[in-house]
């Protein structure tokens, strides 16, 4: 029988954990539930991982971590997980660094555009033209360009 508060009978929430092991490792948890009168439904976040990211804050420390030094393809090879999943972990780190980040003293940027393989894929660079820091990177499809 459905409770509102318990979930169904499969309420235990599944995250993926380090895969780099022969033998993949997945944490499953029943996260409680509690029922508020003006909310409704709420469940407990768990201390272990980010609310709908699907990976626990260690998987997404290792993928920051392997980020720096190869590919998202080779890193997606190893985990043994779809790239664009490690995408989504990344972007919202690389945001959230961008957003604490303080622009105000940028006065001058260079603005590069490259191409970053065959099929009209653009990498645009901008730099900090005073410092040479690199500000942002975005990839470009070529026909949005026109």
């Amino acid at each position: 029988m459905w409770n509102p508060v318990r979930g169904t009978r499969h309420s235990g929430a599944a995250l993926a954990a380090l895969k780099v092991f022969p033998v993949p490792l997945q944490l499953v948890a029943k996260v409680p539930r509690t029922w508020c009168r003006k909310d409704g439904v709420h469940q407990v976040q768990a201390p272990w991982a980010r609310e709908g990211s699907g990976f626990t804050l260690l998987m997404e420390a290792l993928m920051m971590l392997l980020s720096a030094q190869m590919p998202v393809d080779a890193m997606a090879g190893l985990l043994d997980e779809h790239d664009t999943r490690l995408w989504r972990v990344l972007m919202h780190y690389v945001t959230q660094a961008h957003a604490k980040k303080d622009w105000s003293a940028v006065r001058q940027i260079a603005v590069d555009e490259t191409s970053a393989r065959r099929g009209h894929r653009y990498v645009t660079n901008v730099l900090n033209a005073a410092r040479s820091v690199k500000s942002n990177v975005g990839w470009c499809p070529r026909q949005s360009m026109n």
